[in-house]
């Protein structure tokens, strides 16, 4: 069968070039809107502003730069630092967060008692934490960590508890008729309808950390991706 009237038998939309060559158009849209950046900051920006590595870098300085990167040992060492703190970090606000964001959406009692506070600090940016990390970690892992965990928490537990509330009462209605308890209705109606909240909001979390981790290390920290900048930037 033809890659054309495969798609048009689906029943959802799919483009013939997807099923044909594995590359979408959604894709090769991308791939040009990123190239006519990359194009125009490389040979426009140089006719309306002042360039130079030590001041605007353009793709050729940055990739330039990258390549004298990469043989060094010091980077390698930066980001696995880095790395391991944004999983740690990950990892407990996943932990915390889906806990704490469940038990909101499943137990009213729950919600009205922590509630106030999540949205209460939810608006702060893990950056005004900052000089609070300090005081209660000092420099080092510790405060980085800290930093990206409270980053990631609150997209975590928000988007869990929504996801809770999303399950319908029907299919919990249903499952409490059949005899299921609390432990089975909780496994098998309330965490898959929930499931899809909680990734979307781990998502989230994970880009929130790493926006975090390379500010936090620039402060807080004598290693990792942030010091390296900071460091290089010292000897610029």
């Amino acid at each position: 069968m033809l890659s054309g009237d495969l798609a048009r038998k689906l029943p959802f939309r799919v483009s013939p070039a997807a099923l044909g060559t594995g590359i979408s158009r959604e894709t090769l849209q991308r791939a040009i809107l990123l190239g006519s950046a990359l194009a125009a900051w490389q040979w426009v920006t140089p006719l309306l502003i002042r360039t130079g590595p030590d001041i605007f870098p353009l793709p050729r300085d940055v990739m330039a730069g990258f390549a004298t990167l990469l043989p060094s040992r010091d980077f390698w060492v930066s980001v696995g630092t880095s790395v391991g703190r944004v999983l740690t970090g990950f990892g407990l606000a996943t932990v915390i967060g889906a806990t704490l964001g469940m038990g909101m959406g499943a137990s009213p009692r729950i919600e009205a008692l922590v509630d106030f506070t999540v949205e209460t600090l939810r608006p702060l940016p893990a950056m005004a934490w900052i000089p609070i990390a300090i005081l209660w970690f000092g420099v080092g892992n510790t405060s980085s960590v800290f930093l990206v965990t409270l980053g990631a928490f609150f997209p975590i537990v928000i988007n869990s508890a929504a996801g809770v509330k999303a399950t319908g009462r029907a299919y919990q209605k249903a499952a409490l008729t059949m005899g299921a308890g609390r432990f089975l209705r909780f496994r098998r109606v309330t965490f898959p309808g929930a499931l899809p909240y909680l990734l979307l909001g781990c998502r989230i979390g994970l880009g929130v950390g790493w926006m975090v981790i390379v500010s936090a290390e620039m402060v807080v920290a004598h290693s990792g991706l942030g010091f390296l900048i900071m460091k290089a930037r010292s000897f610029a």
